[in-house]
């Protein structure tokens, strides 16, 4: 698991989604700048796939709301803070 801040932790309890999750998302999600000197870390349909075909079964156990989690990670690797996308992620 990656550095977690205390303020993660805390968006994590509140916002329902779990360690698993987030390690999956760093490991397989889709990584995008924020123009912020960000990342922004998600599951889209490439990295939904990816999960999928890793022959691992937390993807058929994990409901649909864990599926749209996102996770803000600064450049050193630490783990800001995460939630849920309610609106598509902007890419230029």
């Amino acid at each position: 698991m990656e550095v977690v801040t205390q303020h993660a932790l805390a968006r994590m309890q509140q916002r329902g989604i779990n360690g698993q999750t987030l390690d999956y998302l760093i490991k397989y999600g889709s990584k995008r700048y924020d123009n912020r000197g960000c990342l922004i870390v998600f599951f889209d349909k490439q990295s939904r796939k990816r999960l999928k075909e890793s022959k691992n079964s937390y993807y058929q156990k994990v409901s649909e709301s864990q599926m749209d989690a996102y996770a803000v990670v600064s450049i050193a690797g630490e783990v800001l803070t995460v939630g849920h996308r309610y609106k598509r992620i902007i890419r230029h």
